[in-house]
């Protein structure tokens, strides 16, 4: 038995259980939670590229928080995201109230340009983080993302939909890993576009 891939599995493991930890505890607050989701997504972006997993401590963390904490660009690229949604939600609660086969049409639109903004919002905050673009360019890359790679964008979203029922159903050990793992996952995915 190869004995380095277990090592680094569980390498991996430690360090998404360790990032968890970190992330929920800098979120109590609700204001903090953009920034200790960015400087999670930015550490795992440096583990990707290649820094070592025993660099990655609470100070490190922390330094990365308080940059983000201090960008005003990720609060409003968050609210941004936040109220499309919000908007997009309401828009379809409306149209689901009427019967009619116009309205039924325009719901099925509705929610699958729903699916692609949920897509784009995801590469959006590894593209922020890695090039610190503008919010309408970095919107841009990620519809750009998801066109350039359409499976991974639907391995993604698989991804993400087992993690959210693996929390449903194994709630004590997802609380664990699940911040973490769904951004390691979208940095796992989106990594090879950023080189």
């Amino acid at each position: 038995m190869n004995w380095g891939y277990y090592k680094k599995g569980m390498d991996w493991i430690g360090l998404i259980i360790w990032m968890n930890v970190l992330w929920l505890a800098l979120s109590l607050a609700i204001i903090t939670f953009v920034p200790s989701t960015f400087a999670m997504f930015s550490i795992l972006l440096k583990c990707k590229k290649g820094m070592d997993h025993h660099e990655v401590n609470a100070s490190l963390f922390w330094r990365e928080f308080t940059k983000y904490l201090k960008v005003w660009k990720v609060y409003i690229f968050s609210a941004i995201i936040l109220v499309f949604g919000a908007i997009l939600y309401v828009d379809y609660k409306i149209i689901t109230m009427y019967h009619s086969p116009f309205l039924l049409v325009l719901g099925y639109a509705l929610v699958t340009f729903f699916i692609l903004y949920f897509m784009a919002s995801l590469y959006a905050i590894p593209i922020l983080v890695h090039y610190n673009y503008s919010i309408p360019k970095t919107f841009m890359l990620s519809v750009l993302s998801i066109i350039r790679q359409p499976v991974k964008s639907i391995i993604m979203m698989v991804c993400i939909l087992a993690i959210a029922l693996l929390l449903l159903y194994f709630t004590g050990f997802a609380i664990m890993i699940f911040g973490a793992l769904i951004a390691y996952t979208i940095c796992s995915i989106i990594n090879p576009l950023l080189n």
